[in-house]
Order: C-alpha cells, then structure tokens, then sequence
C-alpha cells in the first residue's frame, strides 16, 4: 500500500514538471534556476506551511511566519 501511494505523488509531480515544461517552452525569456534551500528560506517555509494544508489556501497578505524571512532576504 505504501508503495502505491509513493507512486502516486511520484506521478502526481511528473504531471506538474511536464505542465511546468509546457509553459516554460511557451515563454522563451522565463528561466529556471536552482537556488539552494539556505538561500531562500522564504520559499522553504511557505512549501513546508503548505504541506500542513488539507486543502488549497489563499493568502491576500504574508502569513506571519513568513514575515521573518521575508525581512531577512529584502535586506
């Protein structure tokens, strides 16, 4: 059982890379970089709160475990 759910999310994230090829081939001037975790703890954080999410969120404002980092990476 566990197995098929590894397989599942494995599958789930192919579709989601392939979407994001698809796109990236439409819009020639967007580019993809890798920027290490420390670099960005920011988006670390809000993939990690996302996580804990049963549902889909929407956000008109930083969610305030956010504003720390948001604060260290402006400056």
């Amino acid at each position: 059982m566990q197995f098929i759910q590894s397989y599942e999310g494995v599958f789930d994230f192919s579709v989601i890379v392939a979407n994001i090829r698809r796109i990236l081939a439409l819009h020639c001037k967007f580019e993809v970089k890798f920027i290490r975790r420390q670099a960005n703890m920011a988006a670390h954080s809000l993939a990690r709160m996302a996580m804990s999410y049963a549902s889909r969120q929407a956000f008109d404002y930083a969610p305030l475990c956010m504003i720390p980092h948001l604060i260290y990476e402006i400056s």
